[in-house]
Parts: structure tokens; sequence; C-alpha cells
């Protein structure tokens, strides 16, 4: 029995031309700061500035994310029923 599990995934590519570079929406969140140590672990620590932009340099440059169904969380009512009490009253 195989263990694999196959997850497609959305993957955009950006060509940037040798010589060139392109200016970019920065990303939400700088991974960059987790190194300071002067710095607590919250999230509003590590937001980056809205509007702000980063320069790509030349080469391939890819995103790539998971199907929603991987990465949202959705909690469901579950109902416990007992055993042994009539399913007609309520729990």
């Amino acid at each position: 029995m195989s263990r694999t599990a196959l997850v497609p995934i959305h993957l955009d590519g950006l060509f940037v031309p040798a010589g060139q570079s392109a200016e970019v929406a920065a990303p939400m969140v700088d991974f960059t700061k987790l190194d300071e140590p002067a710095l607590p672990y919250l999230g509003a620590s590590l937001t980056a500035s809205p509007l702000s932009t980063v320069k790509l340099e030349a080469g391939v440059h890819l995103h790539w994310a998971l199907p929603d169904a991987l990465t949202i969380e959705e909690m469901q009512k579950v109902r416990f029923v007992r055993t042994g009490q009539p399913q007609s009253q309520p729990i």
C-alpha cells in the first residue's frame, strides 16, 4: 500500500530578463524579521507596511499556493449521542 499523497498546487511564474528588474508588491509578512531577538513573536511585528514594494532581480520567480481545502480550517458542529438514552429527549 502506497502512502504517497499527490496534492495539486497552483503555480505562477514571473520571468525577469537579464539586466532588468521588476517592482512588485511586497509579501504581506516579512519572515526575515524572525531572526531579530529584540522583536516579540507577534504577527504585528512581522507584518509588512501596506503598499510597499520590492525589486526582483533577473531570473524566474515562482509563487505557489496550496488548495483552499488544505489551508482553511472550518469548525463544524458535532452532536454527541449518549448510548442508553432515548433519542427523543434533548441531551
